[in-house]
């Protein structure tokens, strides 16, 4: 039998029902095979970025881009460890995962590898003290 309209809504309903009843004969869990394979995470908060031992975002971070360039995330800093979520993030809980597909493509972006890649190298002295974190420009004074 086809559902072809709303006059045999009826017998497609009939359908159904006798269809989910074989679900229990066949030793199969109808909520098992609907339902999410996982339970979902807190709502996502971001990427993490670590820091090398010995440093920390309040030091670390170039906090003035954010001043200079409409950058496409926010910053999270909670008892030293620091986040970076995407401003179009919905901050909805996250199956399997940290971060939203938003966030986890924010390390792709060129900006954030070039300041991980400074975080992790050091700044040039001559980099505009604009783009240097606290951590620089206290070692340039």
């Amino acid at each position: 039998m086809v559902f072809d309209g709303p006059g045999n809504f009826q017998s497609w309903a009939v359908l159904v029902q006798s269809s989910l009843s074989l679900f229990p004969v066949l030793g199969l869990d109808f909520q098992a095979l609907v339902a999410p394979t996982s339970k979902p995470t807190a709502s996502c908060i971001g990427i993490w970025l670590t820091f090398p031992p010995g440093m920390s975002p309040y030091s670390s971070y170039p906090f003035m881009l954010h001043d200079k360039f409409p950058l496409p995330w926010n910053i999270h800093i909670i008892s030293y460890e620091m986040w970076i979520q995407a401003i179009d993030c919905k901050k909805l809980p996250c199956y399997n995962q940290e971060a939203c597909r938003l966030c986890q493509d924010l390390l792709l972006n060129n900006i954030v590898e070039g300041i991980l890649q400074r975080i992790e190298m050091g700044v040039h002295a001559n980099t505009p003290l604009a783009y240097q974190p606290i951590g620089g420009l206290i070692e340039l004074v």
